[in-house]
């Protein structure tokens, strides 16, 4: 059997099973997807520097305490962006969940919730509702969609 991967080639023993060559397979698969990984965590941790500046609105004096109705106003009049166009990172970086381990899934959950919230945006995660493989998904799939941009809460459901 031979095995490629772009410049290198593997060659496996013909007495080699099926079991022990998916095992042998598994483990490249990881290896690579790990320095992959590393990769994207990187983008993610770069992507908080995307942040768009702050608005800021001088108000008259008499309309002192009503900033946060203005904030408001101005973010509901505002297009939607979906979140990879403003991070930087496009939804389809990231691998599908059945090709990382638990670890991987564990450290790209942590980097996107990171990366959101440096964004303010936040999860609403019910802990023990979901596992680790479909709060990621879940995850992945809300980065192309639209939302507005400013302070809001997200419901993974």
């Amino acid at each position: 059997m031979v095995f490629t991967n772009m410049k290198r080639v593997y060659l496996l023993p013909k007495e080699a099973t099926s079991y022990e060559f998916s095992l042998k397979i598994n483990k490249f698969i990881i290896n690579n997807m790990q320095k992959y990984v590393d990769q994207l965590i990187e983008m993610l941790r770069e992507a908080h520097h995307n942040r768009p500046a702050p608005r800021y609105l001088e108000l008259p004096e008499e309309m002192k305490g009503l900033e946060d109705v203005i904030d408001l106003e101005m973010s509901m009049e505002e297009d939607e962006q979906t979140m990879e166009s403003l991070f930087g990172v496009p939804k389809n970086y990231f691998p599908p969940e059945n090709r990382l381990s638990d670890g991987q899934i564990q450290q790209l959950i942590t980097e996107i919730l990171d990366l959101w919230h440096v964004f303010h945006y936040e999860a609403d995660i019910r802990k023990g509702e979901f596992t680790h493989r479909e709060i990621y998904t879940k995850l992945v799939d809300h980065l192309g969609e639209g939302h507005p941009v400013g302070v809001f809460q997200i419901v993974v459901s």
